[in-house]
């Protein structure tokens, strides 16, 4: 009696394509979602860590820091800070970039349906640190991605406190 030969067959070969295919299939968009996801996490992140590295200068120097919006990442302008901005010590507080002023970092524009904008009370287009850490008016910074239940509100104090905000906790309140 010869020996049965045992094995996969073809059909059953063609099943298991069938089925990886699928399960490969259904994983792309969620995989899309968890990258697109992280990204916005990053640009939140770094935002932030601009804020905080702001008020670090400002206090180990013994500077005036100011972060302006600006579409040519070289001066300030009364532009959306979505567009971009800079971060420089600013000298003589004036909250104009001037020629001798360092820019310690420039923000490129954000992508299409982030949004971020500043509320303070003196000005929506600059915001500065003293060298104390502290600033003059309280301010929140708030970034926005559309189509994202991600959001995100930075509110300073007059004492240069940071405080952030997921965008459900200040959207209820």
């Amino acid at each position: 009696m010869p020996k049965r030969l045992t094995g996969i067959s073809f059909i059953e070969t063609m099943i298991i394509i069938v089925i990886t295919s699928i399960i490969i299939g259904l994983s792309i968009p969620l995989f899309n979602q968890f990258y697109q996801n992280t990204n916005n996490k990053q640009n939140i992140t770094a935002f932030e860590n601009q804020l905080r590295t702001a008020k670090r200068v400002a206090l180990t120097h013994n500077a005036t820091v100011t972060l302006c919006s600006s579409s040519d990442l070289s001066s300030c302008q009364e532009s959306s800070w979505s567009n971009g901005f800079i971060t420089f010590i600013d000298y003589n507080g004036n909250h104009i970039r001037d020629p001798n002023d360092v820019i310690l970092h420039h923000q490129l524009p954000y992508p299409k349906g982030h949004n971020l904008t500043l509320n303070a009370l003196h000005s929506n287009h600059f915001f500065q640190f003293k060298p104390l850490g502290m600033i003059t008016h309280n301010g929140a910074f708030s970034y926005q991605i559309k189509e994202s239940q991600l959001s995100k509100k930075f509110i300073v104090s007059q004492r240069g406190r940071i405080r952030k905000l997921w965008g459900h906790e200040y959207n209820s309140k």
